[in-house]
């Protein structure tokens, strides 16, 4: 075990939003504490009204470790609620999400915790893994400097491919003293954890170790399908929020340029999610009224019709012609290009 003199001076805060996960917290937990432990660590559960065992199973690890688990318990008010809570009581240097139906790799969490005793810049990658069955993907930057603090300004977040909240960790003074606050009540606010800080974010490091191990498959998961079109109305409220931040900002500022990609990331997660599975069409009108509210954004067009924004080009092709949903042609469009892209990118990274 790693130990400190002051146990009180935390380096990473870790929070752990957790709604009826009483199966997976545990599995969650250890990773964080088993093999090794570091009382650098913090780990803030904040129970978001559990109506399982969650809150009792969390309890005990604060019990075993009392000065690394705090148990936060408060009335349900879905994911942006939970983090909100974590940057409020947080008291470590750095600020960093874990939900609980995923987990840490251990080994290198206590690597990281090392590597930000020495560090002071505002903004920290990690690589992060997706396991969905037997497969995995590993997201890993490849034009990245390791170990070397580097201006944001000068990063392109088009070639970070782990720039996601599983990827990321912000210094929590940046977050509170800018009231970086979430969405309450909805789904996917985890696009706002990713945009909302960038403004004030000058400099980044990016750490060459798998923190995150992001798990797919599970039932009730918002990145299901059926989560995604029943929660399509928040997806429109994210970004009605981030369009009113970002309309009227200087876009000669790289940090702007930055908010942009993340703004048409959720505005093409979106598109992609209604044309590819919602078949009623009964969002196809309000869908055709926010994509010409966006585009009077500087630029969001331009970015929207890259290669990567399937959603929004597919859109655009058929809209013009039919004026109603295709889900089945847009399916197999949408998932010939997924794997054409899944093949590419892990061709490179066996040729690197």
């Amino acid at each position: 075990m790693i130990k400190v003199t002051n146990m009180n001076d935390k380096i990473l805060s870790v929070v752990i939003p957790t709604y009826n996960m009483e199966g997976l917290l545990p599995r969650c937990l250890n990773s964080l504490l088993e093999p090794q432990k570091t009382d650098s660590l913090e780990i803030l559960v904040v129970n978001d009204g559990s109506k399982d065992n969650s809150l009792k199973i969390a309890k005990a690890y604060e019990e075993k470790y009392p000065n690394i688990v705090k148990v936060i318990d408060k009335p349900n008010g879905n994911y942006g609620s939970t983090i909100n809570k974590g940057i409020e009581v947080a008291s470590g240097k750095y600020f960093k999400i874990l939900d609980s139906d995923d987990f840490y790799v251990n080994s290198n969490l206590i690597k990281l915790v090392e590597k930000l005793k020495g560090t002071n810049a505002d903004l920290v990658f990690t690589n992060y893994r997706r396991d969905k069955g037997k497969i995995s993907v590993l997201f890993r930057p490849s034009q990245i400097n390791y170990d070397k603090i580097s201006s944001f300004d000068t990063l392109n977040l088009s070639n970070v491919v782990n720039f996601a909240m599983h990827g990321i960790a912000y210094k929590t003074s940046i977050l509170k003293n800018n009231a970086i606050e979430l969405s309450t009540g909805i789904s996917y606010t985890d696009s706002e954890y990713c945009f909302y800080p960038l403004p004030f974010i000058k400099t980044y490091i990016a750490y060459d170790l798998t923190i995150y191990c992001y798990q797919l498959g599970r039932f009730g998961q918002t990145v299901n399908l059926s989560s995604q079109i029943k929660s399509i109305s928040h997806m429109f409220r994210i970004i009605d929020r981030m369009y009113n931040d970002i309309k009227n900002r200087d876009f000669s500022i790289p940090s702007t340029i930055k908010q942009r990609k993340v703004f048409c990331d959720i505005i093409n997660l979106c598109f992609s999610t209604i044309l590819c599975y919602e078949k009623t069409n009964t969002y196809l009108e309000k869908l055709s009224l926010m994509d010409n509210k966006v585009c009077k954004v500087p630029g969001v067009k331009e970015v929207l019709l890259k290669c990567n924004m399937f959603g929004v080009k597919f859109y655009r092709r058929y809209h013009f012609f039919q004026k109603t949903s295709n889900s089945g042609l847009f399916t197999l469009y949408y998932n010939l290009v997924k794997i054409i892209s899944y093949i590419i990118y892990n061709v490179r990274i066996l040729i690197k």
